[in-house]
């Protein structure tokens, strides 16, 4: 949640927390969630997870949060 906050100062807690986890070795993409695949969606917004069947979108609900692609081997694919 902190990477796609709205917040006023989350890009500051973002760094750090990215920071944090690449000098423990911890992939980010690990720690972003994925949702269950709709049949028919190619990509998802990472904040509020809604779906969408574009790939290069954005969310609009977000505030024009860029969306993530789902990858060939995520669930319900």
């Amino acid at each position: 949640e902190a990477r796609h906050s709205a917040a006023p100062g989350s890009a500051l807690e973002a760094r750090a927390l990215e920071e944090f986890f690449s000098a423990q070795d911890v992939p980010l993409k690990e720690l972003e969630p994925v949702p269950d695949r709709h049949p028919g969606a190619a990509a998802w917004c990472p904040r509020c997870m809604a779906q969408f069947q574009i790939k290069d979108a954005l969310c609009m609900d977000c505030g024009g949060l860029e969306l993530r692609a789902f990858d060939s081997g995520d669930r319900n694919d």
